[in-house]
C-alpha cells in the first residue's frame, strides 16, 4: 500500500530535481512544464471551424442588409467603405485571434464587392473606377497588418494597372509592367 505522503506531484518532483541540480528552472515548475505557446495553440480543425463561422457570419450579415433594403446600389458605396474600414480595424486588433482575422478578410472582400456595386449608379468611366480601386488597394496595403490582405492588395494592383492601360488602348505598355514586375520578384 502506498501512502499519499510519499507520492510527489509534478511540481514537487521538478523542485526536487532542481535542488539536486539536475534541472535548471527559471521560475515556477509549472512554467517549465507548460509553455505559453502550447497553452494558446488551437488545433487545425478548430481554426477551420472558426474561419468558416466568420465567413458565414459576414455573408449572412450582408444578405440581411440586402433583405431589409438597407444595402442598395445607392448606399453600397458607403457600406463598402465602412466594411473596408472595419476590416482594417479588425486586422489590427485580431493579430492572434482566428475569428477576427477571418472576419476581417471576409469584410474586406465584402467591402470590395459593395464598392463595385456602389459605382454602378454613378456611370463613371472604367479607368476612373480602376484608379479609385488602385488607391483603395494602396491604402489597404499600408493600413492592414494581416499578411494575406497585404498580399491580395499588392497582387491586385498590377492587374488593375493592366486594365487601365488596356482601357487607354496602350497595350504595349503592359509589357513594361510585366518587366517591372519581373524585376520586382
Amino acid at each position: 500500500m502506498i501512502l499519499y505522503e510519499n507520492v510527489l506531484n509534478r511540481e514537487d518532483s521538478l523542485n526536487r530535481l532542481k535542488e539536486n541540480g539536475l534541472v535548471t528552472l527559471g521560475g515556477r515548475a509549472n512554467d517549465f512544464l507548460f509553455k505559453d505557446d502550447e497553452a494558446e495553440y488551437t488545433p487545425w480543425f478548430m481554426r477551420l471551424f472558426i474561419g468558416a463561422s466568420a465567413w458565414m457570419s459576414a455573408t449572412l450579415f450582408i444578405i440581411f442588409l440586402f433583405a431589409v433594403k438597407v444595402l442598395s446600389e445607392n448606399s453600397a458605396l458607403t457600406f463598402g467603405v465602412l466594411f473596408l474600414t472595419v476590416a482594417v480595424v479588425l486586422s489590427r486588433l485580431g493579430e492572434r485571434r482566428d475569428f477576427l482575422n477571418q472576419l476581417s478578410i471576409a469584410l474586406n472582400f465584402s467591402g470590395h464587392a459593395c464598392v463595385i456595386t456602389g459605382f454602378i449608379p454613378h456611370h463613371l468611366a472604367l479607368w476612373k473606377i480602376l484608379l479609385i480601386f488602385i488607391f483603395i488597394e494602396i491604402l489597404l496595403f499600408l493600413l492592414c497588418k494581416d499578411i494575406l490582405q497585404k498580399f491580395l492588395s499588392a497582387f491586385s494592383i498590377p492587374f488593375l494597372f493592366a486594365f487601365v492601360l488596356k482601357e487607354f488602348k496602350v497595350e504595349i505598355a503592359i509589357h513594361f509592367l510585366i518587366i517591372f514586375l519581373a524585376g520586382y520578384i
